[in-house]
């Protein structure tokens, strides 16, 4: 097992938020990430700086103290599988090659692509609701949520199936 730095939080680094005591991030003398990002972006995250290579499983190691911390939020899920797993770290050549470009899907297609729907449809997409609508951020997944509500309405009203 690890082992792992580890202090008890100072009073003054403790804020109270909804009837619960957090350990905020730690301050690092010398942190210019976290300053030179705040010169441009609100930078309020953590303290510490990541080190994409050391950190590993659900541990993310800071590149400044040399501190591991619990990784309790998995990046809001886009690390679910943790940091620098064995089978991403070994496609990561593959991973890359379909990172350099972004086809438009719509319109392109790949051989890659026919793979991961029909591994998508024999997973997860069940026999009544066959069709899939992939979007890529949040501004299109709303666009195209809002464009589903308007498009059923319609489907919903053209076919009578809406009473006063």
């Amino acid at each position: 097992m690890m082992k792992r730095k580890c202090r008890k939080p100072k009073p003054e680094t403790q804020k109270k938020i909804m009837n619960k005591t957090i350990e905020l991030s730690h301050e690092v003398a010398g942190n210019k990430v976290k300053a030179t990002l705040g010169k441009h972006i609100l930078a309020d995250g953590f303290d510490f700086v990541m080190d994409y290579e050391k950190s590993h499983d659900s541990w993310i190691h800071d590149r400044l103290t040399g501190t591991e911390f619990l990784d309790m939020f998995s990046m809001f899920g886009s690390a679910s599988v943790g940091y620098n797993h064995p089978y991403i770290v070994g496609k990561s050549a593959w991973l890359g090659k379909m990172a350099v470009y972004k086809p438009t899907m719509s319109d392109v297609y790949l051989q890659e692509y026919a793979d991961f729907v029909e591994t998508f449809s024999r997973v997860a997409i069940p026999e009544e609701l066959p069709y899939c609508f992939f979007v890529e951020g949040g501004a299109a997944g709303g666009t195209a949520s809002q464009i589903w509500q308007l498009l059923t309405a319609r489907l919903t009203l053209s076919a009578g199936m809406y009473q006063d």
